[in-house]
């Protein structure tokens, strides 16, 4: 019984002296999976910043190629929206 008792005993204090070790080794890995986690983020969060921000310029740029090559087109809609206004006030000032 003696035996048994001392086994158990060295056990648990063989057990207590790995655990800290144990505690190291898994707090080393969780931080070098999250750090890797954080880097594979970063750098896909910059692609899709980058791929955005090329989508919009090109975006921006047919829009300005299409403003510049029919510059009468958006003045002509402007008069034409400016006359409907125009047209919608005037009955109205009338019945007031």
């Amino acid at each position: 019984m003696k035996t048994v008792t001392k086994t158990i005993l060295a056990s648990l204090f063989g057990l207590s002296l790995l655990i800290p070790a144990s505690a190291n080794t898994l707090s080393e890995l969780t931080t070098e999976v999250l750090t890797k986690q954080l880097t594979e983020l970063q750098e896909s969060i910059k692609n899709q910043t980058k791929q955005a921000i090329e989508s919009t310029a090109k975006q921006l740029a047919e829009q300005f190629s299409l403003t510049a090559a029919t510059p009468a087109q958006p003045s002509s809609n402007a008069q034409t929206l400016a006359d409907k206004i125009e047209a919608e006030e005037s009955p109205q000032a009338e019945e007031e």
